[in-house]
């Protein structure tokens, strides 16, 4: 492990890196207690030093994003990149950083050929490549029929999450709402990290949210922060900002931009230091979700400094039908609040998910979060600098997607198999279970056996290439077996069929871990 910064600083010396160098010299306090933490626990220090390359192919296709970060841009992307190049480089790792077609040119010169290149001692220098959707399509152009030689070492940031029916460009049926621009990839679902746990077909990779000291509690005022930085954010009715004004006193943080009239009741401190609003936090006792943007990590931050967040539940879920946001992405997640995974994994006292046109529902949190006598700071240890080195640390070394004889990994001991009740996912099945949906066991399960030992008899058995197989049908007693591992999915469902589900245990607070897969 690596406890020089000045080592991380040389390495960041980026052109328009500001924020990210930033950002990384605020967590590494952090850093140096978790290192310190882990060194006690010993329950990792070995591991053989990898080469991995970091392309930031969104920042290079708009460049804006690294220039507007601090002076209200949005920064949710690159608060996930910042604490993975710093995550590795504490871990140890030999990295490379490159920001545009510019910097790929030199790591990977092109040779005009359509033929794979014969030298291939240039695709093993990195032994992982991480970078997003776009450069992915990026290195897809610039590479051509080299790309397969580095296809298997591809992490792919993608906040959201791609489905199978998107990555699979051979998917014969009709996709509601069309396949995306960023779909076709031919990936496998594991190799795209997401900024939650929402989809189990891919992987959770996080980021760090910060640290809570134990046993602190915060002395707190009547004080609300808002959410959101645009002003345009705000609803139109505000009766719901309204209920809270009084009860609390509002203050905000958003850029004056005047596209819609701020109430007289909100204090607006415009965008302020990371500092100064953790600061802000502390003295809080409400963080008000405002219902966009959806996912971001101000929630978590909220909770870690002893602050309840208010979270807006969405009466008819958002996706890709009836909010803009998501029509493109290759996902047809639907969203049942502004941050699920507060809703699903964290809830009260700590979040409260409310439907904000009820106003009853509004009041009855509010009081019932002013009149509470104690505000404990809380982060699962996921979000926090330690959970993210004990991740990474895991998926760096054991999650290989080009050694086809690597050892098992999440290892086959942890597999548990559930029938799925009529029409429901195999994400829902494993959560009401208390486990996680792991798409890497399902060639493990799809074989009648595995019927017979979830209590089912088939009638006659055939396989298909459909998404919800393996999959038991009652009205005829056939067992669809699945026919392409690419069709594997977790979220799909079937109103007329029974999935089979492979689950597995995780670590309370650490669930892209199993118990005992450090």
């Amino acid at each position: 492990m690596r406890d020089d910064f000045e080592g991380l600083m040389k390495i960041m010396s980026i052109n328009d890196f500001g924020w990210v160098r930033a950002r990384a010299k605020r967590i590494w306090p952090d850093m140096l207690q978790s290192i310190e933490k882990i060194k006690k626990e010993g329950h990792f220090l070995k591991g053989a030093r990898k080469n991995l390359l970091f392309f930031l192919g969104s920042m290079g296709y708009q460049p804006n994003v690294l220039k507007l970060a601090g002076h209200g841009g949005f920064v949710g992307e690159l608060v996930q990149w910042t604490d993975l190049i710093t995550t590795s480089y504490v871990l140890g790792h030999n990295i490379t950083i490159a920001v545009n077609i510019s910097d790929l040119k030199i790591l990977f010169p092109s040779e005009n050929s359509e033929c794979a290149s014969k030298l291939s001692s240039k695709y093993k220098e990195f032994d992982l490549i991480f970078t997003d959707l776009n450069g992915n399509l990026f290195l897809h152009h610039h590479l051509l029929a080299n790309f397969g030689r580095i296809r298997c070492k591809l992490r792919i940031l993608d906040s959201f999450g791609t489905e199978a029916e998107f990555n699979y460009g051979r998917y014969n049926e009709k996709i509601p709402g069309g396949r995306s621009f960023w779909g076709n990839t031919d990936l496998l679902l594991p190799q795209f990290f997401t900024y939650f746990p929402h989809s189990p077909d891919n992987t959770f990779l996080g980021f760090i949210a910060g640290r809570v000291e134990q046993n602190k509690v915060y002395k707190k005022k009547d004080i609300a922060v808002i959410y959101g930085k645009l002003d345009y954010y705000l609803p139109a009715n505000t009766a719901y900002l309204e209920v809270i004004a009084d009860h609390f006193e509002i203050h905000a943080t958003m850029l004056e931009r005047r596209s819609r009239a701020m109430p007289s009741f909100i204090i607006n401190h415009g965008v302020m230091r990371e500092s100064e609003l953790k600061a802000l936090l502390r003295k809080a006792k409400l963080f008000i979700g405002l219902g966009f943007p959806f996912e971001g990590p101000g929630p978590l931050d909220a909770i870690a400094n002893g602050a309840v967040y208010l979270n807006p539940l969405y009466k008819h879920a958002k996706n890709k039908f009836n909010d803009v946001f998501f029509k493109f992405k290759p996902t047809l997640r639907k969203l049942t609040s502004q941050n699920p995974y507060m809703e699903d994994f964290i809830g009260k006292p700590f979040t409260y998910t409310v439907d904000v046109e009820n106003i009853s529902q509004v009041v009855s949190a509010v009081k019932e979060i002013k009149a509470m006598k104690h505000f404990k700071p809380f982060l699962p240890r996921e979000f926090t600098s330690t959970g993210m080195l004990e991740k990474l640390h895991a998926l760096i070394h054991h999650q290989d997607f080009c050694d086809p004889n690597a050892p098992r990994w999440p290892p086959l001991r942890n597999l548990e198999a559930f029938l799925a009740p009529l029409g429901v996912s195999c994400k829902a099945t494993c959560r009401s279970k208390g486990r996680i949906c792991e798409p890497s066991y399902f060639g493990d399960i799809n074989n009648v056996e595995t019927f017979r030992r979830v209590g089912i008899r088939c009638k006659t058995s055939v396989a298909k290439s459909k998404l919800h197989n393996p999959s038991y049908h009652p009205l005829d007693g056939t067992c669809y077996l699945q026919e392409n591992f690419m069709y594997f999915s977790c979220v799909a469902e079937n109103s007329d069929s029974h999935r089979i589900c492979p689950c597995r245990n995780f670590i309370k607070g650490q669930t892209a871990l199993c118990v005992g897969c450090l």
